[in-house]
């Protein structure tokens, strides 16, 4: 419909017009900057290096997660297919409208039979225990650091949400049939039961809690050397909570590549810690730039992989996943 294509236009518009203006926003605390600007050519190789493996690992652990994710709701995936998968996530998330997760539910529900149901279910159970882990940890270290007045909600916020869907999982009623019911609510009823699923699964659950501490556990490792690349003597708990906040406020971005919102996020967790705002956001601009050119070197490889070994390209696949309007067939699956 016109008035569809429209909005679409204009929604992509203002993402791309905020992801314009975080750019700037970046650009005018670094120019005013000077010092801590220089800092950033000061990335010497064996930093630069530290940081790719980070980089890399977390590629990897990423390809992990969906790869067991998937295998909850009977998918049996490749590793290498996975891992290209979440590689190609990150590369078309710098695109409007969460382009990279759309593809890979695409995807997923194409070739590997993923409903779209268990899809959501998959990235809001994950996605809440990585937010678990992060607070909790960065909690942790504000409790002991004596901030007590930042430590309790960002360590109970998040387990508030992780306990409430660990008493859904627990808890929830019996699955009844849902082939009669109307799309989206089968679909919204499809998903609560696939993260009951998710959650039951005390096996699933520890692996999960292990991929998210090493997911965190290098994020800020990353950080922690993108400071010493900005010749700043920061502990890795400072860098902790530095990028708990960046990841926080990254998950809940509207722009494209949460360009603004994980360097808005460090720069303020940064202050929080003793730490200068403006090295906190120098550290989360090094960060992005060192993944920015492994995800030109690795994700784009892997996106086109992805195209090529589907049969479609990445248009069809976000044609296709933009146009289904799920229906319910004889097996009560999407059709």
């Amino acid at each position: 419909m016109p008035e569809g294509r429209s909005a679409k236009r204009a929604s992509a518009a203002i993402q791309w017009g905020l992801a314009a203006g975080a750019i700037a926003v970046i650009a005018w605390v670094v120019a005013t900057h000077s010092e801590e600007a220089r800092r950033l050519l000061d990335l010497t190789p064996r930093l630069f290096a530290l940081i790719s493996v980070s980089a890399i690992g977390t590629h990897l652990l990423n390809g992990w997660e969906l790869q067991v994710l998937t295998a909850r709701f009977g998918a049996r995936i490749r590793f290498r297919d996975t891992f290209s998968l979440a590689l190609m996530v990150n590369v078309l998330n710098y695109l409007p409208a969460k382009t990279g997760t759309l593809a890979n539910g695409a995807v997923l529900r194409g070739c590997f039979k993923v409903r779209a149901a268990h899809f959501g279910a998959l990235v809001l159970g994950s996605g809440v225990i990585h937010l678990w882990v992060a607070g909790s940890l960065a909690g942790a270290v504000l409790l002991a650091a004596g901030q007590p007045a930042l430590g309790w909600p960002v360590l109970l916020g998040p387990s508030a949400a992780l306990l409430a869907l660990l008493a859904w999982g627990w808890f929830a009623p019996r699955r009844r049939d849902s082939d009669h019911m109307r799309a989206p609510l089968r679909i919204a009823y499809d998903a609560a039961h696939g993260i009951a699923d998710i959650y039951r699964d005390t096996r699933l659950m520890a692996i999960e809690l292990l991929i998210n501490v090493g997911l965190v556990a290098l994020d800020a490792a990353r950080t922690y050397f993108a400071f010493r690349a900005l010749s700043t003597e920061a502990t890795f708990a400072q860098s902790l909570v530095v990028v708990a906040a960046a990841i926080v406020l990254e998950r809940f971005s509207v722009i494209p590549g949460g360009l603004g919102f994980r360097e808005g996020g460090s720069a303020a967790a940064a202050g929080a810690v003793g730490i200068s705002s403006a090295l906190g956001l120098g550290a989360a601009v090094v960060d992005r730039a060192v993944k920015l050119v492994w995800l030109v070197l690795l994700g784009v490889p892997a996106t086109l992989y992805v195209s090529r070994t589907t049969g479609h390209t990445l248009g069809e696949w976000l044609q296709r996943a933009r146009a289904e309007r799920p229906a319910p067939n004889a097996e009560g699956e999407a059709s």
